[in-house]
């Protein structure tokens, strides 16, 4: 068994302060994964983290649907700059968050490592490697809602927390297709409307 590692960096134009302190939220970040949905956390996170706060995961895999229940362990952090996490399960994974200024925005660079043999290495680092950056993609288009407080997108960051973040994937995907298909019938029927309208109907 070897250590190999996978990481992924998005940039955004907000403080270090704000983006650490969403980093930071756990759950949150947790439910931000297309990849997983979070049962519960216990005890609940409490703010700010701490240096070697452990929390209990029970979470649910979107590709097969089944339960995963981890051991998450604050192992390192340091303010505005880098988080370190160490989750146990069916496998063990260093997962690690480093900010840096670059250019006048924030440079986020997820990282995980984990172990396995040489013979699973290029399967798992392929399939980790899409995880996160799906996963940390995800985590940029929230965390941009914060980069201009204007009406629309306050309005939308509270979409966002009240309803959007709490669903599963799954229901995501649902809604998804629902809002897709009631906009398609919107425009069929203003097409029959026009339609109706230029035959002289109306």
């Amino acid at each position: 068994m070897k250590e190999f590692s996978v990481e992924a960096s998005i940039e955004v134009s907000l403080d270090k302060s704000k983006v650490f302190a969403i980093l930071s939220d756990i759950e949150k970040i947790y439910r931000l994964s297309p990849y997983r949905e979070v049962k519960s956390i216990e005890p609940p996170v409490s703010y700010p983290l701490q240096i070697n706060s452990q929390y209990s995961i029970k979470l649910v895999r979107y590709e097969d649907e089944s339960e995963l229940n981890c051991i998450m362990k604050v192992n390192e952090l340091r303010e505005n700059e880098f988080l370190a996490l160490n989750i146990s399960g069916d496998k063990t994974v260093e997962r690690t968050y480093h900010l840096e200024d670059v250019s006048g925005k924030v440079r986020i660079t997820q990282r995980e490592s984990f172990m396995c043999s040489e013979e699973e290495s290029e399967a798992l680092s392929r399939k980790n490697l899409r995880e996160i950056q799906f996963w940390l993609r995800s985590i940029g288009e929230y965390l941009r809602l914060y980069e201009k407080p204007t009406l629309w997108r306050k309005g939308f960051l509270c979409f966002m927390d009240r309803f959007w973040i709490p669903m599963s994937p799954s229901q995501r995907k649902i809604s998804i297709l629902v809002i897709k298909i009631t906009i398609l019938e919107l425009f069929i029927f203003i097409g029959i409307i026009l339609t109706l309208k230029i035959a002289g109907f109306f």
